[in-house]
């Protein structure tokens, strides 16, 4: 019975799965925190709103998932370098799952759009972290 309610709520949540399929469709798996369930309960995915962050009414951190697929290590940088600084600058924690391709930013919500803008760019461009110039001039 916990199985048929399981696979209706899939069915509800996702319309545009076919019935029937060759395969079974697996449960999705339990969130571990509250802000990952809250997102999670959100339904977040890649066609949702990217710039979607979900705040947590009970500690009032702010979560948002980035899909950073193949440039994980460019997130994390050098010996962790970059995703030490981009915590550090923003007060936030990332959680980097290579098997899954995301980043979970989670942190203070009024700077999780900067966050997300920041990781956007490392993807893009590599270590965004100011070096100083070797020859000003």
């Amino acid at each position: 019975a916990a199985a048929a309610a399981a696979a209706a709520a899939y069915a509800a949540a996702h319309p545009d799965a076919a019935p029937g399929g060759a395969k079974a469709a697996k449960a999705p798996k339990a969130a571990k925190s509250g802000a990952a369930a809250a997102t999670a309960a959100a339904g977040a995915g890649e066609d949702d709103n990217p710039d979607k962050i979900t705040v947590d009414p009970a500690t009032g951190r702010g979560s948002i998932e980035l899909h950073i697929k193949g440039f994980e290590g460019r997130v994390i940088g050098k010996g962790g370098e970059t995703i030490r600084y981009i915590e550090g600058r923003f007060g936030c924690k990332l959680d980097i799952k290579r098997d899954r391709g995301t980043c979970f930013a989670t942190g203070p919500p009024d700077v999780l759009h900067e966050v997300r803008r920041v990781i956007m760019e490392v993807v893009e461009k590599g270590d965004i972290r100011d070096k100083g110039e070797k020859n000003p001039g």
